[in-house]
């Protein structure tokens, strides 16, 4: 029930495996986003031979959900929140937010945690998972 009817949006989709099981499970529309196209062509390619050639339910786009990225030392200071700057651009349209194995790093799973923010305030449901 989390995804059905609903937009969807994974953030660092990699494989699309996420962006794959909700279409699945019925979500209404599903975007997959990395900031690589190559892995972007291959999810593609797997919800057309999944979903039926020509499908528009899952659609991808390249977006670098971190840019820019912060420094590590700036991540580690106190008062980071003032020195860092700002996402260059808003998340897209979406009622679920889901990331899956993006936080590699202090600095990515700083602008992770902006981004699920940005996404509750809005009123979008959020799943992190990290293995």
């Amino acid at each position: 029930d989390i995804v059905k009817d609903r937009k969807v949006l994974e953030l660092g989709s990699g494989n699309g495996l996420c962006s794959l099981a909700a279409a699945k499970l019925g979500a209404a529309e599903v975007l997959a986003t990395d900031y690589r196209s190559l892995p972007l062509t291959l999810v593609q390619r797997a919800a057309d031979a999944q979903l039926g050639e020509g499908q528009q339910r899952l659609r991808t786009a390249v977006y670098d959900f971190a840019a820019p990225m912060p420094s590590p030392v700036t991540v580690s200071m106190r008062k980071r929140a003032e020195k860092i700057a700002p996402p260059e651009h808003p998340l897209p349209e979406h009622d679920v937010l889901i990331a899956a194995d993006t936080g590699y790093s202090k600095a990515l799973a700083w602008r992770l945690g902006e981004r699920c923010r940005a996404a509750l305030a809005a009123g979008a449901r959020v799943v992190v998972c990290e293995s």
